[in-house]
């Protein structure tokens, strides 16, 4: 059973430059060449290729910008199909020496469909961990999964675990040991992947984080599609000035009052602000800086209200926090 963090997206945690008790000297280090593994089959899958990468900087393919002081890796990428329709990529990054014995794999951001290098695979490698990522199988144009529910199934929650089995099968065969420890970390789409993996496959890793995590997924997309439709619509777009001037208005009521101090320029806990958007200045003509028209003014209060089902007046998703307007 795995122990389950949730937090927001940042930084930290164990450096895991040293060796864990228990990993023995022979198996930290590469046992078989890193492109004997290529054309390897695993469970679902099989491993397109398979490189030995110097240590240094690195440019994966597809990619514009070198990654920068990598230690020397066995980089492998594996086709996963699940289903007859899935199309799921996964990079499994090895170090070829001082390996931790532990395994980390990290989640996607967005609608994914691409491998989360810089995010997802630089840290935990540096750090000795052998990492995996995955695109969640909506490569390479999320709009492929619109009438195609198996690939709906594999970024929901099958990628992971696909991407977890081949992982560990690959890592046991290049050092000749199993990972000591299993541990998966992600944040946004990534934290929804943290989630999904407690709920159905528990016993894939020993610890897991959750960061920031896009939860209740069908409804915060509602969410997403209704603000993207309340501010995009004709008339509604506000200037910088003109939404400066809604947030001075905003800590104008509610600083000091939220559990800050009068003096923030911000707003502690905004859940305590009780603004009335009504407050706000209503231009009498056309809009200027110093005021806002109605459609802008009904946009705003549909952004801080968030999406209401109109036949139940039942909430579909939360509103955005006053004061993040800006």
């Amino acid at each position: 059973m795995a122990s389950l963090t949730i937090a927001g997206c940042g930084g930290g945690g164990d450096s895991g430059n040293s060796n864990i008790s228990g990993v023995s000297s022979s198996s930290n280090t590469e046992q078989v060449s890193c492109d004997s593994l290529t054309g390897t089959t695993v469970a679902g899958g099989k491993v397109i290729s398979a490189a030995a990468i110097p240590a240094g900087n690195y440019t994966p393919f597809g990619e514009t910008t070198a990654i920068t002081d990598l230690p020397a890796f066995c980089r492998t990428t594996v086709l996963m199909r699940p289903s007859l329709d899935s199309n799921v990529n996964v990079e499994i990054w090895m170090p070829r020496q001082d390996w931790n014995g532990r395994y980390l794999a990290t989640g996607n951001g967005g609608g994914a469909g691409s491998i989360a290098y810089v995010t997802g695979l630089v840290e935990g490698l540096k750090r000795g961990f052998a990492v995996a990522n995955t695109d969640l199988g909506p490569s390479p144009n999320a709009s492929q999964q619109n009438d195609h529910p198996e690939r709906w199934a594999d970024f929901g929650y099958r990628a992971n675990h696909e991407m977890t089995v081949a992982s560990k099968t690959l890592i046991t065969a290049y050092y000749k040991a199993a990972p000591r420890s299993s541990y998966f970390s992600g944040c946004s789409t990534g934290g929804q992947q943290a989630f999904s993996i407690a709920q159905r496959y528990p016993q894939d890793y020993n610890g897991i984080i959750a960061g920031s995590a896009a939860n209740n997924r069908t409804h915060v997309h509602t969410a997403f599609l209704t603000n993207s439709k309340a501010l995009t619509a004709s008339g509604t777009q506000m200037s910088q000035s003109q939404l400066d001037l809604v947030t001075s208005k905003v800590l104008a009521a509610c600083v000091g009052k939220d559990g800050g101090a009068p003096t923030d320029n911000f707003l502690t806990d905004p859940r305590q602000c009780n603004f009335d958007p009504e407050t706000l200045p209503k231009c009498s003509g056309t809009s200027d800086n110093s005021c806002l028209t109605t459609p802008q003014l009904t946009a705003l209060k549909t952004f801080w209200k968030g999406p209401i089902n109109p036949r139940t007046g039942e909430r579909i998703f939360a509103g955005n926090p006053f004061g993040t307007e800006g």
